[in-house]
């Protein structure tokens, strides 16, 4: 589902795998963050975060890292997302949505 004036799937699921592989995706984020922070008037250092849950469905077709959220009645993936007091993301963990709140937000904050 890319647009059409991007290279081909392949090429870009490979340059995404490498990034991340070798924390050039991260570096990006990270510089990016501190530029809106600044850019906001804020420190650097951030003195506070939000953290979240949320579980979504799966399609059909997915096969790895899916459970069941028996408090939401859902079959899919959670994300925990860790975000600064400007509604920054600082941090997201993606799991199988049967890890509870308590056990995922570890995960965020190892």
């Amino acid at each position: 589902m890319l647009p059409h004036d991007v290279p081909p799937r392949s090429t870009v699921c490979g340059y995404s795998r490498a990034w991340r592989d070798d924390v050039t995706s991260a570096s990006i984020h990270d510089a990016l963050y501190r530029r809106c922070r600044d850019l906001e008037g804020r420190e650097e250092r951030r003195s506070a975060a939000i953290i979240d849950s949320r579980s979504v469905k799966t399609g059909s077709d997915a096969r790895n890292a899916v459970g069941f959220c028996a408090g939401r009645r859902i079959k899919g993936r959670k994300r925990h997302p860790l975000c600064d007091t400007l509604g920054l993301m600082m941090r997201m963990e993606v799991h199988s949505a049967s890890v509870q709140d308590r056990d995922g937000a570890v995960l965020v904050f190892d």
